[in-house]
């Protein structure tokens, strides 16, 4: 059946997320549950994952949600990695090695310009992996 490149999908009515006032922040708290504590548990991030069509969507997200974020000692516009969290890489890095777009990884170290992680799914789960950042 030919078509324009769009369609149009039903998403099952338990899957919606009703009765909210901040929509971003109701995703996140649905598709994260209890999410303090199972940081540690990889199997608990492996399950969810929030999708977006573009990547004009995700920006427009991740700028709003970021900024409904305020802590004490943490800059506002910041993103600011720990130990521990949960991270998904956006791009392909090293598609042999397995880290390629949409890789879920959890921190376990962080240098000045390096983060070491382990990675969660895709085709090498479970491997210990250096990213090199540069500011």
């Amino acid at each position: 059946m030919p078509h324009d490149g769009t369609t149009e999908v039903e998403i099952p009515h338990d899957l919606l997320v009703q009765n909210y006032t901040d929509p971003v922040a109701a995703i996140v708290s649905v598709t994260y549950p209890d999410l303090m504590e199972n940081l540690t548990n990889n199997d608990y991030f492996n399950d969810r994952a929030i999708l977006s069509p573009t990547i004009e969507v995700v920006n427009q997200v991740t700028a709003k949600f970021l900024n409904t974020i305020s802590s004490f000692g943490l800059p506002m516009h910041k993103l600011t990695l720990k130990v521990g969290v949960p991270i998904m890489l956006l791009r392909n890095i090293d598609e042999a090695s397995g880290l390629c777009n949409g890789t879920r990884l959890r921190v376990t170290h962080l240098g000045k310009s390096m983060i070491e992680a382990i990675t969660l799914n895709g085709s090498k789960p479970n491997e210990k992996v250096l990213i090199i950042t540069w500011t």
